[in-house]
């Protein structure tokens, strides 16, 4: 899971957050731990990685428990006697949201595969012409074609276009 995280949408439209304030959150939603639910925050990695101050560090985790998004914080912090602990319920509920959960975390990968496949690969519902031929038989039955007819088909309507580009030169070129 280090390198691929989930943000939600409604962070990135808030837009409360400036840009090292998204990457830093954006950090933290990365190095989450999802078996365990729980955040990972170590002060020295941030302060190396962003090239900033402890206290800046500190600053930016207390003004993340400040933005409240459908009523739960991006970062809490909790004193328990001896050290400061952070939590991220919002990124948990979101998580919960989507399918994650402690004891299954298959179905969040299942719904978010779904959800993946469904917008990033549409269906193609284009009809070809001579859709059954492959590029070579294509090319075959474009060359073995009367000119009149050839002319007539409209090279996008084709499944492999740079065939029917071929046997144009081809044919323009012979005399």
């Amino acid at each position: 899971m280090r390198k691929f995280y989930l943000s939600s949408n409604e962070l990135i439209t808030n837009r409360r957050l400036n840009d090292q304030q998204y990457r830093i959150y954006q950090y933290l939603c990365d190095h989450f731990k999802m078996r365990k639910m729980e955040p990972w925050i170590k002060f020295e990695e941030l302060s190396g990685f962003f090239g900033i101050s402890f206290q800046q560090v500190r600053d930016y985790l207390n003004f993340f428990t400040t933005i409240e998004i459908n009523n739960k914080r991006l970062v809490e912090a909790i004193w328990n006697g001896r050290y400061i602990k952070y939590d991220m319920p919002y990124y948990k509920s979101f998580l919960e949201d989507v399918g994650f959960n402690l004891v299954k975390s298959d179905t969040g990968f299942k719904n978010l595969k779904k959800e993946i496949s469904a917008n990033l690969f549409p269906k193609i519902d284009k009809k070809f012409l001579f859709p059954n031929l492959d590029q070579w038989q294509l090319a075959e039955h474009l060359r073995d074609m009367p000119d009149e007819d050839f002319d007539r088909i409209d090279p996008n309507d084709l499944k492999y276009k740079w065939v029917y580009r071929d046997e144009k030169l081809k044919r323009t070129n012979t005399l």
